[in-house]
């Protein structure tokens, strides 16, 4: 699997930044997000089963975060989970 970056939306220039083997029979895998240490979280569907595993592209590893077998749908929520609806009172209504 080759992971593509758009680097320039207006150039249209992209760049490679992986390669990654992944030697799975009869499956198909996609990446989820790229860590902030360079780790790669990737979505892996195989015979019905899904897993959700990061790639260390350094060691050139895998580790299974999650079974997502019964699951039919993964994303990044990118939103903050504090805004979402819920206000924090003031100092003054804060009671002991």
């Amino acid at each position: 699997m080759d992971i593509w970056f758009l680097m320039s939306f207006e150039k249209g220039f992209w760049v490679k930044q992986y390669s990654i083997q992944i030697e799975r029979v009869y499956s198909y895998f996609w990446p989820v997000i790229v860590l902030q240490d360079g780790r790669i979280v990737i979505v892996i569907h195989v015979e019905g089963k899904q897993t959700v595993e990061i790639h260390n592209p350094r060691r050139n590893t895998f580790s299974v975060l999650a079974d997502t077998s019964r699951s039919c749908a993964i994303n990044v929520y990118t939103g903050n989970l504090l805004s979402l609806g819920r206000q924090q009172p003031a100092i003054n209504e804060v009671r002991n």
